[in-house]
């Protein structure tokens, strides 16, 4: 009977000690590879993808185009609606130079204003075969070179 008594008590310390070591290794978080952190993306200029930031060179700082830019949306020539172009200049009252940000393109153009406004225009700035126009309603207007309407603000 003592025997018996012995290897019971025996058997469940081995038990309760089994279980005991499975909590402990559930309840441990593995170790965190930083490589794969969120927030980790710096980017060569430092800013942090992740977070909604990208290099403007022409504000010479990480921004966040859906704060600091101009949204323009597609119009009918685009086939997809659903990504917006962005444009961003320097500052207010500096409008000498525009940067666009066009979807699927890895680097934004930059565009120069143009002396001589079109369809008297508030603003017009150029970027090879494309323009982009300030209207008289007020309204930034990006154009192909055919004049097709590529994306507008609101």
């Amino acid at each position: 009977m003592k025997k018996v008594t012995v290897f019971s008590i025996f058997a469940l310390a081995i038990l309760l000690t089994a279980c005991e070591s499975k909590s402990k290794k559930a309840s441990q978080k593995p170790e965190a590879q930083p490589e794969h952190m969120v927030g980790n993306d710096k980017d060569s200029h430092g800013c942090i993808a992740s977070a909604g930031y990208t290099w403007s060179a022409l504000k010479n700082e990480c921004i966040r185009l859906f704060e600091a830019g101009i949204r323009l949306d597609p119009q009918a020539a685009i086939a997809d609606k659903t990504v917006s172009a962005f444009v961003v200049f320097k500052a207010v009252g500096d409008d000498k130079k525009a940067e666009v940000y066009l979807p699927g393109e890895a680097a934004p153009r930059m565009f120069a204003k143009q002396a001589n406004n079109m369809h008297g225009d508030k603003g017009t700035w150029k970027g090879g075969e494309l323009t982009l126009r300030l209207t008289s309603a007020g309204k930034y207007l990006f154009e192909d070179a055919k004049g097709t309407a590529l994306y507008q603000s609101q």
